[in-house]
């Protein structure tokens, strides 16, 4: 890890040795009654803060980070669902957000662990066997692809499968084995869990889904620090666009936010769309 001034949030798992009869819920979701859900800064628990700052303050480059507020780390311990215990260090410092929507993936990861037992095989028989790779590419499905990219740059890189319901599966790809930054993978979970809850909102209504991303204006906050990525800001009185970062009181609409995110790999942009995401899913068509 290179320890420079560009460090932002540095997310650590603590593996902490419980006594052997201590009963840990792995089920999620939690069922937490109503009145026992409160703001995560007020289940600060002193025993645990100390616990956390020790482990920390044992590596001494982590040590200078954090006096340094260019470190910031927090930590929530579920053992006891009910007995919820939270420790911080920096914990109302503002750090770069790119790494935010890797920890959803984190968590649909550890969502998904199964036994071997649990495990299905979705893609055998006449859609072709799901443990057969490379595929071979698809002439027709290759074609089609190849006719996206005729005037692109060529450092386009791109995989596709195809595994429509009921139908064969297909593959093509262009320029599949070279290597990039997998920085942008998080993105394209937040795509994912935007497009979800698009259609658990509104199952049968296409209409309606693209109505809100286009309607839905979302003004820049905290959320969008601290980001370098320059995207495309248009002035109604010039008529004209200019290439910048992101300013707090940016005004653009979902769809808007949704472009920076993929187009301009914007990772302020990401985590706007993540929260909005997580509204969605929290609050519905509210």
């Amino acid at each position: 890890m290179a320890h420079n001034a560009k460090i932002g949030i540095i997310f650590i798992l603590l593996l902490l040795k419980f006594d052997s009869q201590t009963s840990v819920n792995s089920d999620l979701p939690f069922s937490i009654p109503d009145e026992k859900i409160v703001p995560l800064r007020d289940l600060v628990n002193p025993d645990f803060q100390r616990q956390f700052e020790t482990v920390l303050k044992k590596n001494p480059i982590w040590a200078q980070l954090i006096r340094k507020k260019k470190m910031a780390v927090g930590m929530v311990d579920l053992t006891d669902s009910l007995n919820i215990r939270y420790a911080r260090v920096n914990g109302d410092v503002m750090l770069y957000a790119a790494s935010l929507p890797k920890l959803a993936i984190l968590l649909a990861a550890a969502d998904a662990l199964k036994g071997t037992g649990e495990i299905r095989l979705h893609l055998t028989g006449s859609r072709g066997d799901s443990i057969r790779f490379p595929f071979s590419p698809d002439p027709v499905l290759q074609r089609e692809l190849d006719a996206l990219f005729p005037n692109r740059d060529a450092s386009y890189s791109v995989a596709l499968l195809d595994i429509t319901p009921g139908k064969r599966v297909r593959y093509a790809a262009r320029q599949e084995n070279r290597t990039f930054s997998p920085g942008s993978v998080g993105k394209l979970a937040v795509a994912a869990g935007l497009f979800a809850e698009l259609r658990r909102l509104f199952p049968d209504d296409l209409q309606k889904r693209q109505a809100l991303l286009k309607n839905r204006m979302v003004a820049a906050d905290q959320w969008i620090r601290y980001d370098d990525h320059k995207v495309p800001v248009f002035d109604p009185e010039k008529r004209s666009y200019t290439s910048r970062v992101f300013r707090e009181g940016d005004l653009f609409s979902l769809y808007e936010w949704a472009d920076h995110m993929l187009s301009a790999s914007a990772n302020a942009a990401g985590s706007v769309v993540w929260k909005e995401a997580m509204l969605m899913r929290a609050f519905g068509k509210d």
